[in-house]
């Protein structure tokens, strides 16, 4: 079992007590930058290689969705989140716009009626 994001918990942290704080403006740039880039493939972020592109970069298609247990997450729900925060974050908070996965998208994979309520 491949593990991801040690200490990537902590850098979340730190950036969610500073992001409002108008005199911590840049570290809160760093911090994201930093969370941006270990959560992207190096050649999204332009880094060097990183963990993520260590952990998929092997990966054969049915691995993205396994379960070791029932209370584990599959790598492609992480992914998946981890997209879905950026879209939040990128799209309604930073740039006012509208986010990506909306409810037109919703409608469009039949999934409207579950997540309705999650699509601001």
């Amino acid at each position: 079992m491949k593990y991801f994001g040690a200490g990537l918990g902590e850098v979340h942290k730190e950036l969610g007590k500073i992001i409002r704080k108008a005199d911590c403006l840049a570290d809160a740039r760093r911090l994201f930058s930093e969370l941006h880039g270990a959560l992207h493939l190096s050649e999204v972020s332009g880094g060097e290689e990183n963990e993520l592109d260590r952990l998929t970069g092997d990966l054969e298609d049915p691995e993205y969705a396994v379960m070791v247990t029932s209370k584990d997450e599959t790598i492609a729900w992480a992914l998946w989140h981890i997209a879905r925060l950026e879209d939040l974050t990128m799209n309604l908070l930073v740039s006012g716009g509208e986010q990506v996965w909306n409810r037109e998208w919703a409608r469009c994979l039949g999934t409207a009626d579950t997540v309705e309520e999650k699509v601001l």
